[in-house]
């Protein structure tokens, strides 16, 4: 055996497993590459299950949500829209997991929707409503757009109802930590469209990279005062205040796309704090 084909398989951890270097591939090919999406799910659904004291319902909805959200790339490879070659390569693996997935998020939201409190099945109708509204793009592929992520925004962050009003949080703080994700998460949304903006144009004189600060600022101004005047806790209007600091950095830096990566993680660790704000209120 020629010695660099011994050094490439000693090198290999999975080595003398059947199969296993395909299987790797393929479950890392049938992950959802959308990883900003990962954090737009996660954050709420963290904050649904530690405002409250969750039951087999609210794990039931968070589990759900966490299976419908990873079926979307087996149905996107199936649909051609990761490639033929991906489509014809793992079109038997890719139907097996969106079939094991979809069951068992369909049945684990029955089974929330049939164990949780009244007024936790009628937030779980928010959720739903806005996954059917987002059907169509999904189904033609062009999720990419400005007005296509908004609404995953709000479906993301509306997970987070039935899950805190299951484990017996209030409406109140539901709908508060539901309005903070959303802002949160369309800040960020449009904070990358307007890098992306702003660079074809050259310019910040107009388009998306005019109206992140806009944005940016009224939230924080929004967040802040209603908390002075008393008309939001303080925990929700401080929470508001990190997104908006980090999408006011970000657009005063002039990120080139090729940063997108770093924007996520900055975005990401202003979610961080947003979440301790919350929770300790």
């Amino acid at each position: 055996r020629p010695r660099t084909e011994s050094r490439v398989l000693d090198s290999n951890p999975v080595r003398g497993v059947p199969g296993a270097r395909q299987s790797v591939s393929t479950s890392r090919s049938l992950l959802p590459r959308e990883h900003g999406a990962y954090a737009e799910l996660a954050f709420p659904l963290a904050t649904g299950l530690a405002a409250g004291r969750p039951g087999v319902a609210a794990i039931a909805f968070a589990v759900s949500a966490v299976a419908l959200f990873l079926a979307h790339e087996p149905a996107a490879v199936l649909a051609g829209r990761r490639g033929d070659r991906l489509r014809r390569e793992l079109a038997v693996a890719a139907r097996s997991r969106l079939r094991w997935l979809v069951a068992g998020g369909l049945g684990c939201a029955i089974l929330g929707f049939v164990l949780a409190t009244p007024p936790a099945r009628l937030a779980a109708l928010v959720p739903a409503a806005l996954a059917l509204a987002l059907l169509p793009a999904l189904i033609r592929g062009q999720v990419k757009t400005l007005g296509a992520e908004l609404l995953v925004v709000a479906h993301f962050s509306t997970t987070l109802l039935p899950v805190a009003l299951a484990g017996g949080a209030g409406w109140g703080f539901a709908w508060a930590a539901t309005g903070v994700w959303f802002v949160s998460f369309t800040l960020g949304t449009v904070a990358v469209h307007g890098i992306k903006d702003t660079h074809k144009r050259a310019s910040t004189a107009g388009g998306l990279g005019l109206a992140v600060p806009v944005l940016a600022i009224a939230a924080a101004g929004f967040g802040v005062l209603g908390a002075v005047i008393g008309r939001l806790p303080w925990a929700v209007g401080l929470a508001l205040v990190p997104p908006a600091l980090a999408v006011l950095v970000i657009w005063a830096l002039r990120v080139h796309p090729r940063r997108l990566k770093r924007v996520g993680w900055s975005l990401v660790t202003a979610n961080v704090v947003t979440l301790g704000l919350l929770l300790a209120g």
